[in-house]
């Protein structure tokens, strides 16, 4: 299949395999996320904040429906993804917040595959190869694991683009340079609206890209310096205008998390990651591997990017040498090569333990931006450079007497089975009570009030659900909190983990220890600072205790509504 139909076919292909994955989610659409808490739930909540803020003539990039009183910069929270939300915002009117977020974490692996598609197909040619490729990359493990909750990662789809166009205009040249410079700057400007962290990761990787193509056509790049140096000014141009406005609220606005940014640990990958599966693989149940690598790596997420497999690890090697002549492997082996050394960051961990040998990544950690990436991340595009690699084994198939074409094909069908994601694939049931579903129950609070909301929205799951309920409510409110990186103490990031003040600590343990009378000033002071006019309890671990807590602070018992604790007419 060749042309337009092949190109329906891969993309109807991709999105059938991807609500296939997710279909354990999409039984219940409207009451499970895709993945696990909380990173998932956050991101739930600022897609709605996005769609909201611009129907309603609110500023998009500064909100004030979190850590209230101060506010939040919104395109300081990794899952905000402003540009997403927008464009999803009537499906968030139609279907609600979680179907919104669970549309979009089905398509994010579903569109990278077709984008890789599209680009590998470009350089490789064919279409077996590319189809194969555009599976590798879109449903990699590092995507399989990194959707457990972490969108802004798994949205790859505009990689890919920006890659065919930059590869474009150094070799073909089918685009005019001065339209090549206007996607370019378009496609970056849209991605740094999707997620940051993959926007310094695909430049990292078009640089590589750059680096060594100017090494493979040194011969012709010099006639080319023109027409890649107008591409070059009308991109950064195009960016600039696009991105200005963003950029501009991010590093000169308010509330800006301090120096240094990064409050989580860097986590490299593991050496043995690229052989032993994390959890979201299907491998995992085998039991000698998952009793080999269970202990080595904490942060599963992160760390199981790397995995690729013996499989597959042998058939990029055999295509790689067997395909060593070829433009496209040229370029894609080298540059997979550096960013699977850039991931195991500044010294080489084996196996869990750190054995203090110094690793590239070192330099990278010193250099602005690309210090705030988590090294385990970037085999984001490497995986796009092994898929290409394959692409071009698979194509050479063909070529191969019979006896040796059946050998490459059971090696094809072995490094694909390895790469299989666990299923059914995870979902996280989030609950939300009647009252901020219902105009009549949250309707009772006056729009635009702040409500301190128990369980305080800080820390891990099921906290951070009290921001879907906000979500649901359609912002009627603003609340104290957050799943957030705001300014702290100290000059340092506020880390989303702690608590903020003695109350919302007390609230975060279930109301325990029941505190005496000469806690309850000190208490109150806590409450009044947050500006807000009302308190909800709704279900949480103490519920009874912290109404306890609450009946005792404000002197009454609360009014029960929608399954919720209310009290309303707090005085500041």
């Amino acid at each position: 299949m060749t042309g337009r139909r092949g190109t329906a076919t891969a993309l109807l292909s991709y999105l059938l395999a991807a609500f296939l994955l997710f279909s354990g989610t999409w039984l219940h659409p409207a009451g499970r996320i895709v993945g696990r808490c909380c990173d998932a739930v956050t991101s739930v909540s600022w897609l709605r904040w996005t769609g909201f803020a611009v129907l309603g003539g609110h500023d998009p990039f500064l909100s004030g429906s979190l850590n209230a009183p101060h506010g939040v910069n919104v395109l300081w929270q990794p899952q905000a993804s402003p540009l997403l939300g927008l464009l999803l915002t009537p499906v968030e009117h139609l279907a609600g917040p979680l179907v919104t977020y669970n549309l979009l974490a089905t398509l994010a692996p579903a569109l990278a595959a077709f984008t890789a598609f599209l680009a590998i197909r470009r350089w490789v040619g064919g279409t077996l190869g590319p189809l194969l490729g555009g599976t590798l990359f879109g449903f990699s493990p590092f995507v399989t694991s990194q959707s457990l909750g972490h969108l802004h990662v798994t949205f790859l789809a505009l990689l890919p683009l920006i890659l065919i166009v930059e590869v474009d205009a150094v070799t073909d040249r089918r685009i005019r340079p001065t339209r090549a410079g206007l996607l370019l700057g378009a496609l970056c400007g849209a991605q740094l609206l999707i997620g940051e962290e993959m926007l310094v990761q695909v430049v990292l990787a078009g640089a590589l890209v750059a680096l060594v193509l100017a090494v493979v056509l040194r011969a012709q790049l010099r006639d080319r310096l023109g027409g890649l140096a107008r591409v070059a000014l009308v991109a950064a141009a195009t960016f600039a205008v696009l991105a200005g406005i963003p950029l501009a609220v991010q590093l000169a606005g308010p509330l800006r998390p301090p120096s240094p940014f990064v409050v989580f640990p860097p986590w490299p990958a593991d050496l043995a990651g690229f052989l032993f599966p994390t959890y979201s693989m299907a491998a995992y149940s085998v039991p000698s591997l998952r009793d080999v690598s269970a202990g080595w790596f904490p942060n599963p997420i992160d760390q199981g990017n790397a995995y690729i497999g013996a499989p597959l690890l042998l058939l990029v090697l055999v295509a790689a040498w067997t395909g060593r002549r070829t433009r496209a492997v040229r370029v894609a082996a080298p540059v997979a090569l550096a960013l699977a050394v850039a991931s195991l960051g500044s010294s080489l961990v084996v196996a869990g333990h750190h054995t203090g040998i110094p690793l590239p990544g070192a330099l990278l950690a010193r250099i602005p931006l690309l210090q705030d990436v988590i090294p385990g991340r970037l085999p984001a595009l490497e995986w796009l450079g092994l898929a290409v690699i394959v692409a071009v084994g698979v194509r050479r198939l063909g070529a191969l007497p019979a006896g040796r074409r059946r050998v490459g094909l059971v090696l094809v069908a072995a490094a694909v089975a390895t790469v299989c994601p666990q299923l059914p694939y995870p979902s996280y049931p989030v609950t939300t009570p009647a009252f901020f579903e219902s105009p009549a129950g949250v309707g009772r609070l006056p729009a635009g009030t702040t409500v301190y909301l128990a369980p305080f929205p800080r820390g891990q799951a099921p906290n951070v659900e009290t921001m879907v309920w906000q979500a649901e409510s359609g912002f009627r409110f603003a609340m104290p909190g957050g799943y957030v990186l705001v300014p702290g103490p100290g000059n340092r990031t506020a880390s989303p983990f702690r608590p903020v003040d003695p109350l919302s600590s007390l609230v975060m343990a279930g109301g325990t220890p029941e505190p005496g009378p000469a806690d309850r000033p000190a208490l109150l002071v806590d409450l009044r600072r947050t500006g807000a006019t009302a308190v909800v309890v709704g279900p949480m671990s103490g519920q009874a205790a912290v109404i306890r807590l609450f009946t005792d602070l404000l002197g009454r018992p609360p009014r029960w509504e929608g399954g919720v604790a209310l009290w309303t007419g707090l005085t500041r």
